[in-house]
């Protein structure tokens, strides 16, 4: 009995990434590794079916809602630019960048800049449902900041919709 608990207490931080806030299932993961490496390539058209046909801003507690059609321009754009250093691969993000996942019921104090009368529950245009994942894939493990990229397509909120996960929010 004691040789079992010493090694689940050994062997259980090996299975531990240490990364992420919620348990998300291996297709959760796998669709915001997409996103990512979409991004990174620059396989834009990827990145531009990744987003619902609606796709809602967050910016300094206001939100405004869109058809992505109409925003297809700034989007190629933002896919295009994302990388700040031609050094950042797929692989080099996997190896140094963090990915944290949270229940977006939990994440007021992350997505609000840790202000207390800020809430997700006062947007218009953006509805929490349960089952809804904010994923956030910007920071380097070593230097807790994005060196190597903006930001802003590697936050975003997601959620199944007809079988298929997609970007519901994006968190500049």
């Amino acid at each position: 009995m004691m040789r079992n608990v010493i090694l689940t207490i050994l062997i259980t931080p090996m299975f531990s990434f240490g990364q992420d806030t919620l348990n998300v299932t291996k297709d959760q993961r796998t669709f915001c590794l997409n996103v990512v490496k979409s991004v990174i390539e620059h396989n834009c058209d990827e990145y531009y079916k990744s987003i619902n046909d609606s796709i809602v801003f967050f910016h300094k507690m206001r939100d405004t809602i869109m058809p992505k059609s109409a925003l297809k321009p700034q989007l190629v754009e933002l896919c295009n630019s994302i990388v700040k250093n031609d050094s950042l691969n797929y692989q080099y993000y996997l190896q140094n960048f963090k990915m944290q996942f949270y229940k977006v019921n939990e994440i007021t104090k992350i997505i609000s800049r840790k202000k207390k009368d800020r809430n997700l529950s006062t947007l218009n245009y953006y509805q929490i449902k349960e089952g809804d994942i904010f994923f956030k894939g910007a920071n380097h493990k070593t230097r807790n900041r994005a060196d190597f990229i903006l930001d802003d397509a590697f936050k975003f909120i997601f959620r199944k919709i007809n079988g298929e996960y997609k970007i519901l929010l994006l968190v500049p």
